[in-house]
């Protein structure tokens, strides 16, 4: 099966093929004026590099966050448009699980932490365990040290939350930062969406939404007047 996946949950937009377990192609690109905005271009030219239309593809996956609402809002929202208008299955892949597979980590605790802004994080906890990972604390938006709280014995910090408050992070004994994985790769999100079609899981545009850890300042205040 080759898959699209492609993730914006960051200021980091990754998209992939791969074909089965093989990796076709990877695009990763960072853009201040804002690649999202052109997520549907860059997602064409990077197919067409390849020899390729979103057409030749049998499914696509999306990273649905947590992460930048606006971003990881753009990508869902694209990702449903492409599946309607050429019928192929979609599933949504949580961005932190994206980061967990592909840190490389065998054994032990992983904490993924993602810049919220304003000294918050979005952040979970996860346990591997030969190389297969579980989720083992809810999503959450907190400040630095009440994510912290949690955290005990030897954890190893990826995301790039881990990476702006590296120095605080490095203190804690036992525990250490992987700066090489601060965000989502479009060839995680592409495998770990094909792994989910695979087992029947997923492929539905209509189910597909992002993972909302709290609400953007709009909803809320939408919700709030019953609108």
């Amino acid at each position: 099966m080759r898959v699209l996946g492609f993730d914006t949950s960051t200021d980091l937009l990754s998209m992939a093929v791969v074909e089965d377990e093989r990796l076709v192609g990877e695009l990763t690109v960072r853009d201040a004026r804002g690649p999202t905005e052109r997520l549907a271009v860059l997602l064409r030219d990077f197919l067409e590099h390849l020899g390729l239309t979103v057409r030749d593809v049998d499914a696509l996956a999306v990273g649905i966050g947590p992460g930048s609402w606006t971003g990881t809002r753009v990508g869902v929202t694209t990702g449903k448009v492409l599946a309607f208008a050429t019928g192929k299955p979609i599933s949504g892949v949580p961005s932190f699980d994206a980061m967990v597979y592909g840190c490389g980590v065998q054994e032990g605790t992983v904490c993924v932490l993602s810049d919220f802004g304003r000294d918050r994080v979005f952040c979970a906890t996860y346990q591997v365990r030969d190389g297969a990972y579980r989720r083992v604390t809810d999503y959450a938006a907190l400040p630095l040290q009440e994510a912290l709280k949690g955290v005990s014995g030897r954890t190893l910090f990826i995301g790039q939350g881990a990476l702006r408050h590296r120095e605080a992070l490095s203190a804690l004994e036992g525990s250490a930062v992987l700066p090489q994985f601060a965000s989502p790769s479009g060839r995680c999100v592409a495998l770990l969406g094909l792994h989910a079609l695979l087992e029947g899981a997923g492929g539905n545009p209509d189910a597909l939404t992002p993972l909302y850890v709290v609400l953007p300042h709009t909803e809320t205040a939408s919700q709030s007047k019953g609108l």
